[in-house]
């Protein structure tokens, strides 16, 4: 085994001891970074035909493991045998000078690029394992990550299109999966930067197809981080791109890109081009067979109708998205799309319908393990008895969705049942147990950030204690409301502002501004907003609440 801190002077001795095989065939290793595969130099070395004729031999396998293991010995590798060996720190430097006593610059250089699209070749493979499922795969490319990275170097300099892809393909999931992210876009920049914007797939085919994996993959990126407008302009890049050539049109990667694009506009409430992009995805996935996709597309569709108020289509696609995931036996899909159709029902009145759903919904989450769908249906079948004014079976499952959630770690959900719990209390007028559950809901909500919520809460407090006629608490509430939703340019503004009117129209506007003045630091409320509110209230333009 190596020792820790091995000096350049030890190498040369070292060196010196191994065998004459050894020592031709060692310095090779100057041209890997951080692990080296035995399986791999092995293969490597057998199908370059040029190395034999550079070291004047070529070792199987059990002859390159020989090898490797003597390093280990005399402290050029920091682990013997096994499938990898680390090389250790230093040594690289020093086996480089070993090998250029032997090659000429541009034998190295030519053995080097060989490598590099070795390591491209090896990339796909292991890249299409990932998809797969394999589990060892990651493993295998965390080892291999520094000689994937070195390549992606070499293929750089050469501008080597092809090979980039499936190198870059593997260190993204490889750095993702370490939770390497800003690695991972750094060098994805660096790669869009090298290709340039101009990209013409009848000029070069492999370097668009390398673009449209960055632009792609950046766009996916820009989503997940808020950033919608950016991502709505990648993904529209990349379908025009897509469209521009016969060989780059991939029907399954131009549906998969509307349908990211449907998500950008879904997130921004533009439901009418949400649903052209989700129609245009499901036709191309009905086309390619594609049932999995195909559900998910109709789901989608579903949510959009949802979100248009049109609940009749809604019903009609969330129900056409269940029947597919039903035969398909995708249990966490037909889960969902009873959730949906449940909320659908609830939200048309049909209550007893609604629950049906939401229960079956709730078994067949319960029988995969979704815990999260669970607490979500037990917290929904809450609110519907809560409308059906059947308080204490509302109760009841409010604090089943309360305990999934608190064995679960679930806060946002938890929080939100306290709200409702609230609510209960203060229709049963018991409001010192109702402020207790808002408040608790509060504390949640402000812990995790759940910035509407939090403004939600907050007036519930203010209109609770205005209906109490405690008006210095329910300026305090409507307050804080004001100030988080007003920061965050939240819409429940308006109905914060109105809780507000509300208010001073009770206490009069003298000792209001009084008490604002004394509640928040001497700081001035919008009087002139409040009073236009009272005005269009009084005119009957628009009703304070």
């Amino acid at each position: 085994m190596a020792q820790d801190n091995i000096k350049e002077t030890d190498y040369t001795l070292a060196f010196s001891k191994l065998g004459e095989e050894a020592r031709r065939h060692l310095p090779m290793l100057a041209l890997f970074r951080g692990y080296v595969s035995t399986a791999n130099i092995a293969e490597f070395t057998r199908i370059y035909g040029p190395y034999k004729e550079f070291m004047g031999s070529l070792p199987d396998e059990a002859g390159f493991e020989a090898i490797l293991v003597d390093a280990g010995c005399t402290g050029f590798l920091e682990e013997g045998g096994g499938e990898a060996h680390k090389i250790a720190q230093g040594a690289e430097e020093f086996l480089l000078g070993e090998l250029q006593k032997t090659l000429s610059e541009k034998d190295i250089e030519e053995l080097s690029w060989a490598l590099a699209g070795f390591y491209s070749t090896l990339a796909a493979k292991l890249y299409e394992k990932i998809i797969t499922g394999e589990a060892e795969v990651s493993q295998i490319i965390g080892c291999e990550e520094g000689n994937i990275l070195r390549s992606i170097e070499t293929g750089m300099a050469r501008e080597e299109w092809g090979w980039l892809q499936a190198l870059s393909m593997a260190v993204n999931a490889s750095l993702i999966s370490t939770n390497r992210g800003e690695e991972w876009s750094a060098l994805r920049s660096s790669l869009l930067e090298l290709i340039g914007k101009e990209v013409d797939p009848k000029e070069d085919t492999a370097r668009a197809c390398l673009w449209l994996f960055l632009r792609f993959n950046e766009s996916m990126d820009l989503r997940e981080t808020g950033e919608l407008k950016g991502a709505e302009e990648g993904f529209n890049e990349v379908l025009e791109l897509l469209g521009a050539s016969e060989e780059m049109e991939s029907e399954s990667h131009v549906a998969e890109t509307h349908h990211q694009l449907g998500l950008v506009h879904q997130y921004c409430a533009k439901t009418k081009e949400a649903t052209e992009c989700f129609e245009k995805a499901l036709e191309l996935k009905k086309k390619l067979k594609d049932d999995f996709g195909t559900a998910m597309e109709l789901h989608h569709l579903g949510l959009a109708s949802h979100m248009e108020g049109d609940l009749d289509r809604a019903l009609v696609s969330f129900k056409a998205a269940k029947e597919i995931s039903d035969r398909i036996e995708n249990k966490h899909a037909v889960a969902n799309d009873l959730h949906h159709i449940g909320m659908v029902l609830h939200e048309k009145g049909e209550f007893d319908a609604a629950i049906t759903s939401f229960t079956e919904a709730l078994e067949m989450s319960e029988s995969i393990g979704n815990t999260a769908g669970t607490a979500s249906d037990c917290h929904h079948i809450g609110t519907i008895y809560q409308d059906k004014n059947e308080m204490e079976t509302a109760k009841e499952w409010f604090n089943k969705s309360i305990a999934i959630c608190e064995s679960t770690g679930r806060e946002r959900e938890k929080a939100m049942a306290y709200h409702h719990l609230g609510l209960i209390a203060q229709s049963d007028m018991l409001f010192g147990e109702a402020e207790e559950w808002y408040k608790k809901a509060l504390e949640v909500f402000e812990t995790i950030k759940e910035r509407q919520a939090i403004v939600s809460t907050l007036a519930q407090l203010g209109v609770m204690n205005a209906s109490l006629k405690e008006n210095l608490r329910a300026l305090s509430f409507f307050g804080r409301a004001l100030s988080v939703a007003g920061r965050s340019r939240l819409p429940q503004t308006v109905d914060v502002l109105k809780g507000i009117a509300v208010v001073m129209d009770d206490m009069g506007e003298e000792s209001f501004l009084e008490a604002w003045r004394s509640i928040f630091n001497g700081n001035e409320p919008p009087t002139q907003v409040l009073k236009q509110i009272l005005e269009d209230h009084a005119t009957g333009d628009s009703p304070a609440s």
